[in-house]
């Protein structure tokens, strides 16, 4: 074992593989940063208020809302999810969606809409996926309330 440690070359390979795994461990972002951050957030946002206007099973539920208190609350909560400096203000999503009683069917066509919201505002494939997975926790509040 000795004459593996003295051999010249090995001395600088185990360096650079040190600094390299260390080099990317401090590009590890939060969620918040891999989206964009606020301002690609609140793209999102509009564009998914978009889609949802597009969308007759969906647009219904936002005919009696305030739209403008709906994007301001969506983009806080997605920031504060996200771990970006948001503190989320909002109503839980149970009291939001209690009384609409969301189908399935209705909670996957408004998930195809998020997601399609984050492609058509760049957001990269992995951030998609996080958020979606964060966001799935919050189902059970959704449906059928």
């Amino acid at each position: 074992m000795m004459k593996l440690l003295t051999r010249p070359y090995l001395t600088p390979l185990l360096l650079s593989l040190l600094i390299s795994a260390c080099a990317g461990m401090g590009n590890q972002s939060s969620l918040y940063q891999q989206l964009g951050g606020q301002p690609a957030i609140d793209t999102m946002v509009d564009r998914l208020i978009v889609l949802h206007a597009q969308t007759p099973e969906i647009q219904q539920y936002f005919e009696q809302s305030n739209l403008q208190r709906f994007r301001d609350k969506l983009s806080e909560f997605i920031c504060f999810i996200s771990d970006g400096p948001c503190e989320y203000s909002g109503d839980s999503m149970a009291l939001t969606h209690g009384g609409m009683y969301i189908s399935d069917r209705e909670f996957n066509t408004g998930v195809d809409l998020m997601i399609q919201a984050m492609d058509d505002s760049g957001i990269s494939l992995s951030a998609r996926n996080q958020l979606l997975a964060r966001l799935a926790r919050l189902r059970s509040d959704i449906i059928e309330q």
